[in-house]
């Protein structure tokens, strides 16, 4: 039966059939009818249980944030221990005559047969099975079988009933059991699932040894109630846990914002709507009449302001602290492949070998220097010069976000560096100008663009407005007509 729409997706905590006495108390007939949330009028149809897999898009529908019921008779000729094996996609939750014997609260899953195992006591007879499975998106679905069965003597029953009391026992949250079960032969932690008030609760412990049981009830780690029980094989033993809403714990739970029921949460969400509906009609209207111009904050300016005399702002931190973090990688794999070629693995002829020979010869200015080795140092001398400033650089605003200091290491490094092989490049030129047969005076025609350069910065200090009023006359000294004066 379904498909009922939850409040939240893949939500097991909601009771869709108290219509007719609620989950832990519902026997189903043809002729029981509910309403969901859009009031359609839902009711039992019968599907056949010989299929592994009751696929529920087939079924109901291809629906998102919906729930579904199924319900069945297991009858058997004794009473016995049964392990069910149960597959669902989405959620589920079962329960055995009334009991919750099994509960899945992960995330969305895909469906696989037996993904689950758990035990319960079946009775000599008819026993009631209902089965809840909540779909987020996507194909949703179950698979319940049993799988293997063991007599009595051979297990432990643990049940019971969660009892709240106290004046806030009608709006606490949801309480989670858990069992830490210690077999003798080590102890392991097992979730129950989680209850309301007057939820009960069934699990079988397969054991011939018997076992000590710690059963707690939970809520976001804090143990509000927990009983101490020694158990023997074969026994039943029943044990509820009572829990005091007005306990000190309990009031820390309720002061976190853990608990609020179905009609506070409703009407606090229907509050917030109506007051964000309120200010976007608030909104448009100023809008409409005009908003008021307010002053964005200044850029904070680099390091270079001392250089050029006036702040360079930076009108998108945000955007070259992304910039930083994107090179970085690159960065460091370029690093790594000069680093690697360090070492002669290709050979002496395409290694650093070339590049320190360089160095080697740092005043050398006479003899000659073969193509390879000019080349093979410009190559290895350029990617220094440019990878390893910006690797200083990256690493220097990762370790305090400090852009000014990034940019200045990067600056500052470049000209270290540049400065230290500026002699041996200078060597390595002149010894090729040497192999080729020319003047090592060639290398003047380096200087035309760097001429050019100084020439239009010249032009432009004593021909713009901002050279002239720094660089030209003393504008106090020139005797202008008042009326050209504009302000």
């Amino acid at each position: 039966m379904g498909p009922f729409y939850t409040r939240k997706r893949n939500d097991l905590d909601q009771d869709f059939l108290l219509q007719h006495g609620g989950e832990a108390y519902l026997t189903a007939n043809s002729e029981q009818e509910f309403h969901n949330s859009k009031n359609q009028t839902l009711k039992w149809h019968p599907i056949s249980g010989s299929r592994k897999i009751i696929n529920l898009n087939q079924e109901i529908d291809q629906l998102d944030d919906v729930t579904a019921y199924a319900f069945g008779t297991i009858e058997s000729p004794i009473e016995e221990y049964v392990e069910f094996g149960l597959g669902s996609d989405d959620t589920a939750k079962v329960w055995i005559n009334g009991n919750v014997v099994y509960q899945f609260r992960g995330e969305g899953r895909v469906l696989i047969p037996d993904q689950d195992r758990f035990i319960v006591k079946i009775n000599q007879g008819p026993n009631r099975c209902l089965v809840k499975v909540s779909q987020g998106m996507g194909d949703w679905g179950f698979a319940l079988r049993p799988v293997s069965n063991f007599p009595l003597i051979e297990g432990i029953l643990l049940s019971g009933q969660l009892n709240l009391k106290g004046e806030n026992k009608d709006y606490f949250p949801l309480i989670q059991i858990k069992a830490i079960i210690d077999l003798g032969s080590g102890a392991f932690s097992r979730d129950w699932g989680s209850l309301a008030n007057g939820g009960k609760y069934q699990r079988v412990i397969h054991s011939a040894e018997g076992a000590s049981v710690r059963l707690q009830a939970v809520v976001r780690d804090v143990v509000l109630e927990e009983q101490v029980l020694k158990l023997k094989s074969g026994q039943e033993k029943g044990v509820d846990l009572i829990v005091d809403t007005g306990s000190p714990l309990a009031l820390k739970i309720l002061d976190w914002g853990a608990a609020q029921s179905a009609s506070e949460f409703t009407g606090a969400l229907e509050e917030r709507r109506q007051f964000i509906k309120k200010r976007r009609d608030e909104i448009m209207a100023e809008i409409a009449g005009g908003m008021p111009q307010w002053e964005s904050k200044p850029a904070r300016p680099i390091v270079f302001k001392k250089i050029f005399g006036t702040p360079i702002p930076i009108e998108n931190p945000v955007g070259v602290a992304t910039f930083f973090g994107s090179i970085s990688n690159g960065s460091m794999i370029v690093s790594a492949a000069i680093l690697l070629c360090c070492f002669p693995v290709f050979g002496r002829k395409h290694s650093m070998h070339w590049y320190f020979q360089a160095l080697k010869k740092y005043f050398n200015f006479k003899g000659r220097a073969r193509r390879k080795e000019f080349w093979m140092f410009q190559i290895f001398n350029g990617l220094i010069f440019y990878t390893f400033p910006i690797l200083l650089a990256t690493l220097t605003y990762k370790m305090g976000e400090n852009l000014d200091l990034a940019l200045a290491v990067c600056g500052l490094s470049m000209g270290i560096y540049g400065l230290l092989t500026f002699v041996p490049n200078m060597a390595v030129s002149v010894r090729r100008m040497h192999d080729i047969n020319r003047s090592a005076w060639w290398l003047l025609i380096n200087l035309i663009p760097v001429v050019g350069w100084l020439l239009t910065f010249i032009w432009y200090l004593f021909n713009s407005d901002a050279g002239k009023n720094k660089y030209g006359p003393n504008p106090k000294l020139v005797k202008q007509d008042p009326a050209e004066i504009h302000i």
